[in-house]
């Protein structure tokens, strides 16, 4: 797995979420409609990796959300 260790390190200082289930290995040119964004193929296929993860930081109860969906988050299919 290839991990960006420079974003891992920004997200480390700013006390921000880094998700570790993300390989650049898993994406292509055809994810991408320039550097940096999402093609919608690309964009779905991001949202599939990290949908596990946002779901169990949803339903944590560290949440800063948690209690404001009144209810716990399903999940979701693609």
């Amino acid at each position: 797995m290839q991990i960006n260790f420079q974003f891992l390190s920004g997200a480390i200082k700013n006390d921000s979420f880094f998700s570790t289930n993300i390989d650049q290995k898993d994406f292509n040119n055809d994810d991408f409609v320039d550097i940096g964004h999402f093609s919608p193929k690309g964009a779905k296929k991001f949202a599939k990796l990290i949908y596990p993860e946002v779901l169990k930081c949803l339903n944590s109860s560290n949440s800063f959300l948690k209690g404001s969906l009144n209810k716990k988050v399903k999940k979701s299919k693609f």
